[in-house]
């Protein structure tokens, strides 16, 4: 926790992008966090909203449905396509809202940080996504 809340405090603080190492690929990220919103007790574990990046394309879960894309690193940023999911109902209201957020955030993300197991992705505005390794 102490790691995450350093990451988030380095994120907030400082206006350019960290970009310490390259972009995690092959491995499997579970959503921790989006903004202030844990992921809600009500989501099953199971559904936690998911992510990877691999040869190029991202996929991924967002407890709901299921999302892929392409994405590109350049020197200081990274950038997502917009994402092809598909379309099945949530099972509650907690899990629609999330989603949504996750989605709406995913397509802004430029800058990663990686701690660990923990990957953090935020965009211009400030809003973070924060992943642990599955």
């Amino acid at each position: 926790m102490k790691a995450l809340m350093r990451l988030l405090s380095l994120l907030t603080l400082t206006a350019a992008p960290v970009l310490a190492q390259a972009l995690p690929t092959g491995q499997t990220w579970t959503l921790h966090r989006a903004g202030n919103l844990r992921t809600s007790p009500t989501v099953q574990r199971a559904e936690a909203p998911t992510l990877r990046f691999e040869g190029g394309r991202v996929t991924g879960t967002t407890g709901c449905n299921t999302f892929t894309g392409t994405y590109t690193v350049t020197q200081r940023e990274v950038r997502l396509s917009p994402l092809a999911t598909t379309r099945r109902a949530c099972a509650n209201d907690v899990a629609t809202a999330l989603e949504a957020r996750y989605l709406r955030t995913l397509g802004s993300v430029r800058r990663f940080s990686l701690s660990g197991p923990v990957l953090l992705l935020a965009t211009d505005r400030g809003e973070t996504l924060v992943f642990r390794q599955k």
